[in-house]
């Protein structure tokens, strides 16, 4: 990256610091708290400039990330909102699934607690079945029913805002039954995701709260408010203690809004150069193609009497172009369905390649998808049918 790059992440890191600020500091005033979060937002500000500048893509998306945190914590929901909103499509315009910080789930999972906060409920559980889907190979109806809790731990954060949302939809819902367990399930990654517990637990611990009040039960309110104001003053956490006490005052705690302004450029500007470069991109994987096409020619010239060298060498160079992590290649011969290439450790079975052919007897047209795209479940029974593997992510037959 060039001067101007590195320049940029020193401001983001400064940024963060600003923002950590409000947490870590013992005592801290609302005007002390302002400036903090107003000081952090300037430095993202500059940071966002040069990226944008500089056409680094990648570091507008982390960028507008910090800020969207940032924002939050000011309840600019609306300003926050529309900065992951940019996010998600600078990772379609990738084609990827995450930007180096986090993943589309974190993204979608704080796209829509915004949403909520906001009150667009219709977009919120839009958005919560984005994050549903993408997660539904960890997501379970009760985290006692987890398997390898060790990779679980990865995904901390995504898993948390999920069933968090998930609870808060339920509750909005009237359903308190249901809403109940996933505040149970949520509260279990919380306390696993201690590195975030700045930015979840207060909120989380007033949400669960103000879920027993509606209840009734206000001795059970209390307890949970209690617990998280010890945990707040053991951390250090002077205002999200000020939050708690405001709260139980029935002081509004999401009426003070800090206005945190975009200068010196317009969410307009920043949209409008993320599509011309979705324009590069896709010029650039179209010459990535090209580049393949030419080197599996070249590749494959000196195995013209061999049509099983021709086969593997050509999958070794597709898997190595495109990043596939397994590739199955079936052709039918007299009428015979013959696995000619195969790299997994075991082998694919019978009975799956019987289920493909018979798809595509009836289902003519090829399949892409991923867990991000809105047709995933529709060949979800495909993908599970034939690969058998939770951990897919995007396909192609």
């Amino acid at each position: 990256m060039e001067k101007a790059g590195v320049m940029a992440s020193g401001l983001n890191n400064y940024a963060s610091m600003n923002t950590k600020s409000i947490a870590t500091k013992a005592s801290m005033t609302q005007s002390e708290k302002e400036e903090a979060l107003k000081k952090a937002n300037e430095y993202y500000n500059k940071a966002l400039i040069i990226f944008d500048k500089i056409e680094e893509i990648l570091f507008v998306g982390e960028t507008l990330y910090n800020m969207a945190i940032n924002a939050m914590l000011a309840n600019e929901y609306k300003a926050a909102s529309e900065y992951l909103e940019i996010c998600l499509y600078i990772i379609k315009v990738l084609k990827s699934d995450s930007l180096r910080i986090c993943n589309f789930s974190k993204l979608a999972g704080l796209l829509t607690l915004c949403y909520y906060r906001l009150g667009a409920i219709y977009k919120c559980k839009m958005t919560l079945q984005a994050s549903l889907q993408y997660l539904d190979h960890l997501y379970v109806a009760d985290v006692k029913d987890r398997k390898n809790d060790e990779f679980y731990h990865l995904w901390g954060d995504d898993l948390f805002l999920c069933h968090y949302n998930n609870a808060l939809v339920l509750m909005h819902e009237e359903r308190y039954e249901e809403s109940l367990k996933e505040f149970t399930n949520a509260q279990k990654y919380m306390e696993e995701s201690i590195g975030f517990q700045f930015f979840s637990a207060t909120q989380f611990c007033i949400d669960k709260a103000n879920f027993y009040i509606r209840m009734g039960e206000n001795d059970k309110a209390e307890n949970i408010l209690d617990k998280c104001k010890q945990f707040c003053e053991q951390k250090g956490y002077a205002f999200k203690v000020g939050m708690i006490d405001k709260y139980r005052n029935k002081t509004e705690t999401n009426s003070m809004v800090i206005n945190l302004p975009l200068q010196g450029i317009t969410l307009n500007q920043i949209e409008n150069n993320v599509k011309a470069l979705a324009v590069k991109y896709s010029y650039i994987r179209q010459r990535h193609s090209m580049e393949f096409f030419s080197v599996w020619q070249k590749s494959v010239e000196g195995y013209a009497d061999t049509t099983e060298k021709i086969i593997v060498t050509s999958f070794e160079i597709f898997k190595k172009y495109f990043s596939a992590d397994y590739v199955i290649f079936i052709r039918n011969e007299n009428g015979v369905p013959v696995v000619k290439y195969d790299d997994s450790s075991t082998g694919i079975r019978k009975d799956r390649v019987d289920y493909m052919v018979k798809y595509f007897e009836t289902n003519r047209s090829e399949v892409i998808t991923s867990r991000t795209e809105m047709n995933y479940y529709e060949h979800r029974a495909l993908i599970n049918n034939v690969l058998c593997s939770d951990r897919i992510n995007s396909v192609i037959f």
